[in-house]
């Protein structure tokens, strides 16, 4: 009779109140299941050809996470991506470097009393590896139907903790598309906003490249105002369900120069009684 193959579970050792730490940076390993949960932490012994265990620690206790081989889709160890099978082979590479008993501590650096030295160290926070730490955004105008004019704008989100992974969240996104007139100085309205947008996100939106999301024009497109310097900014929101808000921008190329089609804009302009 087949072996009946267990889910992911965790177990917890000499539990206490206190809260787990992740893995040194060194140690950290990432990997993303195949129904979209992400464990991380360092690799435990346990580790076997048929599970991985993953494990975080502090002081007074230590959480081991499990999972099938077979349930893994993608593996971030040491800030490099690696395929599955790659990672189960090099998995030794992974396990986190105890010192040898009889190595000694290095002597500190004989240094100036006077002299002041500043040393700065990441700190890794609670759940680095789940969290979000910042936002970065692609935006360009687009053409997603079957004539030849731009239909809206296109941004591209990347939710990024702070190894600098991207990770797949819920919530809320909400973006601003601003323009400048040529003769700002001269116009009380010299930012004109051409359109405001809220979209739901979800985890599912997300792939190895961000998540795409089309915004239409819903008025007259920027691209047959004339008034308008030829770049413009999209400014987006990003609020993660649990985790807080996070803002980021994007230059973005309003309108492409082409004189015939400037021409051919300008005269339909000029004809309409």
């Amino acid at each position: 009779m087949p072996r009946a193959k267990s889910l992911p579970f965790s177990l917890v050792l000499f539990g206490t109140l206190a809260s787990p730490l992740f893995a040194e940076a060194s140690d950290l390993v990432v990997v993303w299941l195949n129904d979209g949960r992400m464990l991380a932490g360092e690799v435990d012994p346990r580790t076997d050809a048929e599970r991985l265990w993953l494990r975080s620690k502090s002081p007074t206790f230590v959480v081991a996470t499990s999972a099938d081989w077979e349930h893994i889709k993608a593996v971030n160890a040491n800030g490099e991506r690696l395929p599955v099978e790659a990672f189960s082979q090099r998995v030794d590479e992974f396990r986190p470097k105890q010192p040898a008993a009889n190595v000694l501590p290095v002597p500190a650096r004989t240094t100036n009393v006077n002299e002041t030295t500043v040393v700065t160290r990441p700190t890794l926070q609670r759940n680095a590896a789940t969290r979000v730490a910042s936002l970065d955004v692609e935006a360009r105008v687009a053409n997603w139907d079957q004539d030849a004019a731009i239909d809206g704008v296109e941004i591209r989100v990347f939710p990024r903790n702070t190894f600098g992974e991207i990770i797949p969240v819920s919530g809320q996104v909400t973006a601003q598309l601003l323009a400048r007139n040529q003769l700002p100085a001269h116009d009380r309205n010299a930012f004109p906003k051409l359109g405001r947008w809220s979209i739901r996100a979800d985890t599912s939106d997300f792939g190895a490249y961000g998540a795409l999301y089309r915004l239409p024009f819903r008025g007259k497109h920027p691209d047959e105002e004339f008034s308008l310097e030829p770049h413009g900014l999209v400014e987006v929101s990003f609020y993660v369900h649990g985790q807080g808000r996070f803002a980021s921008d994007a230059t973005i190329l309003l309108r492409r120069f082409n004189p015939i089609r400037r021409d051919i804009q300008r005269h339909a302009t000029d004809r309409d009684p």
